[in-house]
């Protein structure tokens, strides 16, 4: 049996807030959505990405005030992007060569949502219940 996989089969819709808001709306935002990143828009572009790790590292570390540091200040960019159709090795290798744990998916250009490692882990774990389901079927 062969599993084949790519990043559009795992991706799920981006959460972003603008880039001119502070880091407690995104840290609340990261709560109520229950992710661990924000992806950060500028005029309806995406142009960077927010984690939970930049919170700590970037303004709880450094005691800045949540509420008067903005998400564009702390963000990652550009957004590492990988192809939706690409398989979930080189969307791993990738993530392994950048030290990431998200990447943003695109079509031709278009995004079209945030593959992360939780996310794949989730996936394998599945994959793998189901093998094991149909090996006691046999």
């Amino acid at each position: 049996m062969v599993v084949s996989l790519s990043v559009r089969n795992i991706i799920r819709p981006i959460v972003s807030l603008d880039r001119d808001s502070n880091t407690r709306d995104g840290a609340n935002k990261m709560m109520e959505e229950n992710i661990g990143s924000i992806v950060v828009s500028d005029s309806g572009n995406y142009v960077g990405i927010v984690t939970e790790r930049d919170l700590v590292k970037k303004v709880i570390a450094l005691g800045k005030d949540p509420s008067r540091t903005t998400l564009g200040e702390i963000m990652t960019s550009p957004l590492v992007t990988i192809e939706a159709d690409r398989g979930l090795g080189e969307a791993t290798s990738l993530m392994l060569q950048r030290g990431i744990r998200r990447l943003v998916a695109v079509d031709k250009g278009k995004i079209l949502g945030i593959f992360t490692q939780r996310d794949l882990q989730q996936k394998v774990d599945e994959v793998f219940r189901s093998l094991a389901e149909v090996q006691q079927l046999e």
